[in-house]
C-alpha cells in the first residue's frame, strides 16, 4: 500500500473588514468563517486516512506583535490509536495589558522575540 503525503498552510481570517481593531479594555465577540475540509472517516478500513491539523489562535496588537498563541490540534483519522484522549491540562486566566508604554508588555515583547529568534 502505498502512503500520500501533502502538507499545506493556509491564512487565518483575522477581525471583520468592519473592525479595525480592539481597544485596551474593549470585549468584541465575533464568529470567524474558519472551514476546515475532512473526509469522513470510516473506522471499518483502519488506517486508511489520517487528517491533521494545527488550529493556531494567536493574540497581539498586529500580526507582527504577536503576545500570546494557542495551538490546537485537529486530527480525523481511520484508526483509533490516532485520536486517543490527550492528558488534559491545567488552564491559566491570563491578564495582559496591551498598553505599550508597561514594562510587562514589553517583557513579554522582548520574551516572544527572543523566542522566536
Amino acid at each position: 500500500m502505498k502512503y500520500r503525503q501533502t502538507v499545506a498552510f493556509y491564512l487565518g481570517v483575522g477581525l471583520p473588514s468592519s473592525k479595525r481593531k480592539i481597544r485596551s479594555g474593549e470585549t468584541y465577540r465575533f464568529r470567524p468563517s474558519f472551514n476546515v475540509p475532512a473526509l469522513p472517516p470510516n473506522t471499518e478500513l483502519s488506517g486508511l486516512m489520517r487528517t491533521s491539523y494545527m488550529l493556531k489562535i494567536s493574540v497581539g496588537k498586529a500580526h507582527n506583535h504577536v503576545v500570546a498563541t494557542l495551538n490546537v490540534p485537529i486530527i480525523i483519522s481511520t484508526n483509533v490509536s490516532d485520536v486517543l484522549p490527550m492528558a488534559p491540562t491545567q488552564r491559566e486566566d491570563v491578564l495582559i495589558d496591551l498598553n505599550p508604554s508597561t514594562t510587562m508588555t514589553n517583557a513579554l515583547v522582548d520574551f516572544f522575540d527572543w523566542q522566536s529568534a
